[in-house]
Protein backbone atom coordinates (compact mmCIF):
# COMPACT_ATOMS: atom_id res chain seq x y z
CA UNK A 1 0.00 0.00 0.00
CA UNK A 2 1.35 3.42 -0.94
CA UNK A 3 0.02 6.57 0.60
CA UNK A 4 1.45 9.94 -0.29
CA UNK A 5 -0.18 13.25 0.52
CA UNK A 6 1.05 16.48 -1.03
CA UNK A 7 -0.92 19.70 -0.59
CA UNK A 8 -3.61 17.89 1.34
CA UNK A 9 -5.62 19.48 4.14
CA UNK A 10 -7.03 16.76 6.33
CA UNK A 11 -9.05 18.87 8.76
CA UNK A 12 -12.30 17.13 7.83
CA UNK A 13 -11.37 14.10 5.77
CA UNK A 14 -10.40 10.59 6.75
CA UNK A 15 -8.62 8.11 4.52
CA UNK A 16 -9.30 4.52 5.55
CA UNK A 17 -7.30 2.09 3.47
CA UNK A 18 -6.72 -1.61 3.33
CA UNK A 19 -3.12 -2.00 4.37
CA UNK A 20 -0.89 -4.95 3.56
CA UNK A 21 2.29 -4.45 5.52
CA UNK A 22 5.17 -5.17 3.15
CA UNK A 23 8.61 -6.20 4.26
CA UNK A 24 7.35 -8.57 6.91
CA UNK A 25 7.54 -12.33 6.69
CA UNK A 26 4.39 -13.87 5.22
CA UNK A 27 3.36 -15.17 8.62
CA UNK A 28 3.77 -11.71 10.19
CA UNK A 29 1.78 -9.62 7.71
CA UNK A 30 -1.37 -7.99 8.98
CA UNK A 31 -4.25 -6.75 6.88
CA UNK A 32 -6.56 -3.97 7.96
CA UNK A 33 -9.99 -3.89 6.37
CA UNK A 34 -11.21 -0.34 5.72
CA UNK A 35 -14.79 -1.54 5.32
CA UNK A 36 -15.00 -0.24 1.74
CA UNK A 37 -17.32 -2.21 -0.51
CA UNK A 38 -15.81 -0.61 -3.62
CA UNK A 39 -19.16 0.63 -4.92
CA UNK A 40 -17.70 3.97 -6.04
CA UNK A 41 -14.99 2.25 -8.04
CA UNK A 42 -11.53 3.73 -8.58
CA UNK A 43 -11.10 7.47 -8.16
CA UNK A 44 -8.66 8.63 -10.83
CA UNK A 45 -9.41 12.30 -11.64
CA UNK A 46 -7.66 13.88 -14.63
CA UNK A 47 -9.19 17.38 -14.87
CA UNK A 48 -6.95 20.08 -13.41
CA UNK A 49 -9.88 21.32 -11.31
CA UNK A 50 -12.04 18.42 -10.16
CA UNK A 51 -15.09 19.26 -8.03
CA UNK A 52 -16.87 16.50 -6.12
CA UNK A 53 -20.53 17.33 -5.54
CA UNK A 54 -21.39 15.55 -2.32
CA UNK A 55 -25.15 15.69 -2.97
CA UNK A 56 -24.92 12.12 -4.24
CA UNK A 57 -23.46 10.98 -0.90
CA UNK A 58 -25.67 12.43 1.88
CA UNK A 59 -23.64 10.63 4.55
CA UNK A 60 -20.31 11.86 3.13
CA UNK A 61 -18.89 8.32 2.85
CA UNK A 62 -17.21 7.22 -0.39
CA UNK A 63 -16.45 3.56 -1.05
CA UNK A 64 -13.46 3.47 -3.41
CA UNK A 65 -11.39 0.59 -4.66
CA UNK A 66 -8.35 2.87 -5.06
CA UNK A 67 -7.44 6.57 -5.23
CA UNK A 68 -4.86 8.12 -7.56
CA UNK A 69 -4.70 11.93 -7.81
CA UNK A 70 -1.87 12.89 -10.19
CA UNK A 71 0.31 15.97 -10.02
CA UNK A 72 -1.44 19.10 -11.34
CA UNK A 73 -4.92 17.92 -10.31
CA UNK A 74 -6.77 19.76 -7.54
CA UNK A 75 -9.83 18.16 -5.92
CA UNK A 76 -12.40 20.30 -4.11
CA UNK A 77 -15.87 19.59 -2.72
CA UNK A 78 -19.38 21.01 -2.79
CA UNK A 79 -20.90 20.15 0.63
CA UNK A 80 -24.09 18.09 0.79
CA UNK A 81 -27.31 19.25 2.45
CA UNK A 82 -26.32 17.53 5.70
CA UNK A 83 -22.92 19.26 5.67
CA UNK A 84 -21.15 16.03 6.58
CA UNK A 85 -17.37 15.61 6.71
CA UNK A 86 -15.73 13.62 3.91
CA UNK A 87 -14.83 9.98 4.55
CA UNK A 88 -12.97 7.97 1.90
CA UNK A 89 -12.96 4.23 2.51
CA UNK A 90 -10.41 2.69 0.15
CA UNK A 91 -9.69 -0.96 -0.51
CA UNK A 92 -6.27 -0.55 -2.06
CA UNK A 93 -3.65 2.17 -2.79
CA UNK A 94 -4.12 5.85 -2.04
CA UNK A 95 -1.63 7.94 -4.03
CA UNK A 96 -1.95 11.73 -3.89
CA UNK A 97 0.56 13.74 -5.89
CA UNK A 98 -1.94 16.53 -6.58
CA UNK A 99 -3.99 18.47 -4.03
CA UNK A 100 -7.15 17.88 -2.02
CA UNK A 101 -8.75 20.96 -0.48
CA UNK A 102 -11.64 21.17 1.98
CA UNK A 103 -11.34 24.87 2.68
CA UNK A 104 -14.29 27.08 3.42
CA UNK A 105 -15.13 29.98 1.11
CA UNK A 106 -14.11 33.59 1.82
CA UNK A 107 -16.87 35.94 2.85
CA UNK A 108 -17.91 39.18 1.18
CA UNK A 109 -17.64 42.61 2.78
CA UNK A 110 -20.37 41.89 5.34
CA UNK A 111 -21.58 38.32 4.77
CA UNK A 112 -19.90 35.34 6.38
CA UNK A 113 -17.97 32.80 4.36
CA UNK A 114 -19.44 29.30 4.00
CA UNK A 115 -17.57 26.45 5.66
CA UNK A 116 -16.12 23.48 3.81
CA UNK A 117 -17.55 19.95 4.15
CA UNK A 118 -18.39 19.34 7.80
CA UNK A 119 -17.24 22.84 8.72
CA UNK A 120 -19.12 25.89 9.93
CA UNK A 121 -19.75 29.40 8.63
CA UNK A 122 -17.86 32.41 9.84
CA UNK A 123 -19.59 35.32 11.55
CA UNK A 124 -21.21 38.22 9.73
CA UNK A 125 -19.56 41.63 9.91
CA UNK A 126 -21.23 45.05 10.15
CA UNK A 127 -23.66 46.68 12.55
CA UNK A 128 -25.16 43.29 13.44
CA UNK A 129 -21.94 41.32 13.64
CA UNK A 130 -22.17 37.71 14.81
CA UNK A 131 -19.83 35.14 16.27
CA UNK A 132 -18.52 32.32 14.12
CA UNK A 133 -20.68 29.21 13.97
CA UNK A 134 -19.71 25.85 15.41
CA UNK A 135 -18.66 24.71 18.88
CA UNK A 136 -15.38 26.62 18.62
CA UNK A 137 -16.61 29.73 16.79
CA UNK A 138 -14.64 32.94 17.33
CA UNK A 139 -16.20 35.92 19.08
CA UNK A 140 -17.28 39.25 17.57
CA UNK A 141 -14.55 41.81 17.07
CA UNK A 142 -15.46 45.01 18.97
CA UNK A 143 -13.66 48.26 19.62
CA UNK A 144 -12.01 48.23 16.20
CA UNK A 145 -10.75 44.67 16.57
CA UNK A 146 -11.08 41.97 13.94
CA UNK A 147 -13.29 38.95 14.62
CA UNK A 148 -11.89 36.34 16.98
CA UNK A 149 -10.21 33.18 15.71
CA UNK A 150 -11.93 29.82 15.91
CA UNK A 151 -10.49 27.00 18.00
CA UNK A 152 -10.08 23.29 17.35
CA UNK A 153 -7.95 20.96 19.44
CA UNK A 154 -6.08 23.98 20.83
CA UNK A 155 -7.10 27.56 21.53
CA UNK A 156 -7.26 29.86 18.51
CA UNK A 157 -4.54 32.51 18.19
CA UNK A 158 -5.06 35.47 20.51
CA UNK A 159 -3.57 38.94 20.10
CA UNK A 160 -4.53 42.54 20.78
CA UNK A 161 -6.06 43.04 17.32
CA UNK A 162 -8.73 40.32 17.41
CA UNK A 163 -11.78 39.38 19.48
CA UNK A 164 -12.03 36.42 21.80
CA UNK A 165 -11.13 32.96 20.51
CA UNK A 166 -13.67 30.15 20.46
CA UNK A 167 -13.91 27.28 22.92
CA UNK A 168 -11.61 24.29 22.48
CA UNK A 169 -13.19 21.10 21.14
CA UNK A 170 -12.02 18.08 19.17
CA UNK A 171 -8.48 16.73 19.23
CA UNK A 172 -5.39 16.28 17.06
CA UNK A 173 -6.43 12.72 16.16
CA UNK A 174 -9.69 13.94 14.51
CA UNK A 175 -11.66 11.22 16.31
CA UNK A 176 -14.56 11.72 16.26
CA UNK A 177 -14.43 13.51 12.92
CA UNK A 178 -15.72 17.05 13.50
CA UNK A 179 -15.45 20.00 11.13
CA UNK A 180 -13.75 23.29 11.92
CA UNK A 181 -15.63 26.29 13.29
CA UNK A 182 -15.87 29.79 11.82
CA UNK A 183 -14.09 32.95 12.86
CA UNK A 184 -16.07 35.84 14.31
CA UNK A 185 -17.32 38.89 12.43
CA UNK A 186 -16.10 42.44 12.96
CA UNK A 187 -18.46 45.00 14.44
CA UNK A 188 -18.66 48.14 12.30
CA UNK A 189 -19.60 51.62 13.50
CA UNK A 190 -21.73 53.80 11.26
CA UNK A 191 -20.40 57.32 10.90
CA UNK A 192 -22.57 59.84 9.03
CA UNK A 193 -21.17 63.09 7.71
CA UNK A 194 -22.83 65.92 5.81
CA UNK A 195 -20.63 68.20 3.71
CA UNK A 196 -21.37 71.09 1.36
CA UNK A 197 -18.84 71.18 -1.45
CA UNK A 198 -18.40 74.19 -3.69
CA UNK A 199 -16.42 74.34 -6.87
CA UNK A 200 -15.52 77.94 -6.22
CA UNK A 201 -15.33 80.05 -3.08
CA UNK A 202 -17.67 82.51 -4.79
CA UNK A 203 -20.38 79.93 -5.57
CA UNK A 204 -23.58 80.39 -3.63
CA UNK A 205 -26.69 78.34 -3.15
CA UNK A 206 -29.83 79.81 -4.68
CA UNK A 207 -33.50 79.01 -4.19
Amino acid sequence: MRRRARGVKLSSIIFCVTVLVAGLPAGGRAQVNSGSNGSDGAFNPTAASTVINMATHPNGIYQYTSVNIPSGVTVTFTPNANNTPVVWLVQSNVVINGSVYLDGQPGSTWAAGVGGPGGYRGGNAGLNATSGQGPGGGGVGTGGKYGGNASYGTLGVINSNVGSSGSIYGNNFLIPLLGGSGGGGRLARLVAAVAALFSSPHQALSN
